[in-house]
């Protein structure tokens, strides 16, 4: 089985803790919390059984419950996990605009570990799409992010999708990643 790039570092990025399950906040109302927490859970168990359209309308029902509840740091999250359902059905144009929106709401949440997972989908999302200047432009941002939280396993993940895309632009000897050039 040939595994999606996007796929594998999804799971590697689920199981460095980069995919982030929602937090929630005391002053949200209960019950959106509470629904939002079972779509969520409804998405990965979708998620995992390969059924990504379930994944998509769960993921998509968390993100609404999230914003109805006030809390844009979890909203993000569902809209994270929501662009990836995106990403695994090859409908990327879907998932840089549910990406987008999760990066406004990590800024706002003030979530620099969020913005910064999110700017690291994003790339990928781009570099897929062949829009290799805006993916180094999303990665080289996540990856600074990153730096300022001092996260080291999500600068290295940047930091290799970023190679991934010098590699694509035939820029590995002079990016700044490579020292020796």
């Amino acid at each position: 089985m040939v595994w999606h790039p996007l796929v594998a570092a999804l799971l590697f990025g689920m199981f460095h803790g980069f995919v982030l399950f929602p937090h929630t906040a005391i002053a949200a109302p209960v019950a959106h919390t509470t629904a939002a927490q079972e779509f969520m859970a409804q998405g990965w168990n979708a998620w995992q059984r390969g059924a990504f359209e379930d994944a998509v309308r769960a993921w998509l029902a968390a993100a609404q419950r999230y914003e109805q509840a006030g809390q844009p740091r979890a909203q993000s999250d569902a809209l994270t996990q929501l662009a990836h359902a995106y990403q695994a059905l090859g409908q990327y144009r879907k998932a840089v605009q549910h990406l987008s929106s999760a990066l406004a709401l990590a800024q706002k949440a003030g979530d620099r570990a969020q913005a910064a997972t999110v700017l690291g989908g994003l790339g990928g999302s781009y570099f897929v799409t062949g829009s290799l200047d805006a993916a180094q432009q999303a990665l080289q941002e996540g990856v600074r992010l990153a730096r300022e939280i001092s996260n080291v396993a999500l600068i290295a993940a940047l930091l290799n999708d970023l190679g991934n895309v010098f590699t694509s632009q035939s820029k590995y000897l002079t990016s700044p990643l490579c020292k020796f050039s």
